[in-house]
């Protein structure tokens, strides 16, 4: 077998000023293949100080690291231990630095927007407010059908916070293929955008989705309780050159359709 050289390695300044140099000699490890022998034969042991120095944020802590009495291969992990991964993504940053940013998108024209923890916060609450207003919580699947934008972050940042399920869509894919991944995860809400942009050209999106919207057929009585298409709509100027600017999608309910899907479209500036 042919091993291939390292494209960078730091140097031993950079290594000693890392995390990583600083969590081993922590854990008494004085090099990276010591941590990795002692992690193979001990794991309850390097998963517990891991979550530790990550500052893993739980609601309620585990009784221990690993469950493996129904065997190795369905070990159970941190059993008893209840968290929400956006505790630890944004809200204990929001709390203790609110000022310290969180979030940088860039288009392919260089066009920069920022977001700090505290507006990054801000945002996905409201997202999440209308998300929750259309009957999103826990277990429900939500399709993300979006551009590389921020607020793609957003609304998966929503779908953490509210315990939904996020089916994230390639923003190139045609109808078929999303009604397919749609139908799958029986998926009751679709959020997308009116358009993207691709080397440098406007691409419509919102057609798309409401092409494999239509075509989706609910796989269980309970997926047509509510079905929504929730688009992102251009910030107050249309698509041009560098396309269409985006503003993160609001919700308002509508009359339930059962088995069909209802569209729900407005903005909510980041």
């Amino acid at each position: 077998m042919t091993v291939t050289a390292a494209a960078w390695l730091p140097t031993e300044a950079q290594a000693r000023a890392s995390r990583l140099w600083r969590f081993m000699h922590d854990l008494g490890c004085s090099s990276y293949p010591q941590l990795c022998q002692k992690a193979g034969l001990n794991p309850s042991w390097f998963w517990d100080a891991l979550v530790k120095e990550l500052g893993i944020v739980w609601s309620a802590p585990y009784a221990e690291v690993m469950d493996t009495s129904p065997g190795v291969p369905l070990t159970r992990w941190f059993p008893g231990g209840r968290l929400n991964a956006y505790e630890s993504a944004v809200v204990r940053y929001r709390r203790s630095d609110p000022d310290r940013l969180a979030i940088i998108g860039e288009t392919e024209a260089g066009d920069s927007r920022q977001l700090t923890y505290a507006q990054l916060d801000a945002t996905v609450e409201r997202v999440a407010a209308g998300l929750r207003e259309i009957g999103v919580g826990r277990g429900v699947a939500v399709g993300l059908y979006l551009p590389l934008v921020i607020e793609n972050a957003v609304a998966l940042l929503a779908c953490t916070k509210l315990g939904a399920v996020a089916v994230p869509l390639f923003s190139g894919f045609g109808a078929e293929a999303i009604r397919q991944r749609l139908s799958d995860a029986e998926a009751r809400v679709l959020i997308t955008a009116d358009a993207a942009v691709r080397r440098g050209r406007p691409v419509t999106m919102k057609p798309i989705a409401a092409e494999a919207a239509n075509g989706r057929r609910c796989q269980r009585r309970r997926c047509g309780r509510t079905n929504h298409c929730c688009s992102s709509t251009p910030r107050g100027r249309p698509a041009g050159p560098r396309g269409p600017s985006m503003g993160t999608p609001v919700f308002r309910s509508r009359p339930r359709r059962t088995g069909r899907w209802a569209w729900t479209s407005g903005r909510v500036s980041a």
